[in-house]
């Protein structure tokens, strides 16, 4: 593993959320805020000033600028307050994935919840999703699924779900999907299923295993990078140029790749890593418990912590030293 990232990249600033009533103290560069229940962040996301949590006790969101909290839960129309993922539209709104397979869809300017997706029967969890201008695709525990919007009724519907992906067993588990261009990619524990979105139903799947040059054959993630489709297994990182796949790192454990601001930066137990000039460099000193990271309009880069007892876990920044 690389050194330490960049020289512009310095103080590393704390902003933990504890599960105690709320208060307020200083000690150095650390502030602690604290607010019930919300001090396991699964997953974070960046939009129009404020950094979104999807936390253990509902929906918590941080304005750098302002240093203020807020949080939403059942008060404010979730359905519930154990979140598992968050991911943003095209319109601004924040789709929320909650523990009890709902989705939920959340305007940060109105501070409401718009839209309500119940699960159905045959889903009993959603492990990731993605958005685009053909719907929401959803990683089930029994193949993929899209829902779509009907602008007649304003709502979203379970539109259509794939369950046999090429080879690959029946209902087989997908842990991550997204899209790119006419293609979508779910991740299983078997390889990868690439689906032609273009294709009449049921789609046309062909299967990415070890075989086929994948490092691994467990899919933690699938990101699309600079027109290229990376993948985190069990093996290492691979890239796909559109005929092969390339591994680009071996036996580094990665449990997510998130693509911000043009760059491609992956999750892992010993810290946050960028890929920089085909080489993974660690971004700051060495943090674990890492579930997410997002950029603000600064350019500082913002990483969610899981909680394994109730005096860790929050979300921290780490700013431009200049």
């Amino acid at each position: 593993m690389a050194g330490l990232n960049r020289g512009r990249l310095g103080s590393l600033i704390a902003i933990m959320v504890l599960s105690v009533i709320p208060s307020l103290g200083f000690a150095d560069a650390v502030e602690w805020r604290a607010m019930t229940s919300m001090h396991g962040v699964h997953d974070i996301v960046y939009s129009n000033g404020t950094i979104w949590c999807a936390t253990t006790g509902g929906l918590a969101g941080f304005d750098p600028s302002t240093e203020y909290f807020d949080s939403y839960t059942f008060l404010d129309g979730l359905e519930g307050i154990g979140l598992n993922g968050l991911t943003l539209d095209s319109t601004g709104g924040i789709w929320i994935v909650l523990e009890r397979r709902l989705l939920q869809r959340f305007d940060p300017l109105s501070r409401r919840v718009t839209h309500t997706v119940s699960g159905v029967r045959e889903v009993n969890s959603i492990n990731g999703m993605t958005i685009d201008q053909r719907g929401i695709f959803l990683a089930t525990n029994v193949g993929v699924a899209r829902i779509k919007y009907f602008p007649e009724q304003d709502e979203w519907f379970w539109f259509e779900r794939f369950t046999r992906l090429g080879d690959f067993p029946d209902q087989e588990a997908v842990t991550t999907v997204v899209t790119a261009g006419d293609y979508i990619w779910a991740g299983t524990a078997m390889g990868i299923a690439r689906g032609d979105l273009n294709a009449p139903a049921p789609l046309t799947w062909v299967n990415f295993t070890t075989d086929d040059g994948l490092p691994g054959n467990e899919i933690r993630d699938i990101a699309v990078y600079e027109d290229l489709v990376y993948t985190a297994t069990n093996g290492g990182i691979a890239g796909w140029d559109g005929s092969n796949w390339t591994t680009v790192s071996n036996n580094l454990t990665v449990s997510r790749l998130i693509v911000q601001n043009d760059e491609l930066y992956a999750v892992t137990g010993d810290g946050l890593l960028v890929f920089e000039r085909s080489a993974w460099n660690l971004v700051g000193a060495p943090i674990t418990s890492i579930t997410s990271t997002a950029k603000d309009d600064e350019g500082n880069i913002w990483i969610g912590l899981e909680s394994n007892n109730r005096s860790s876990g929050g979300v921290s920044a780490l700013t431009d030293g200049n």
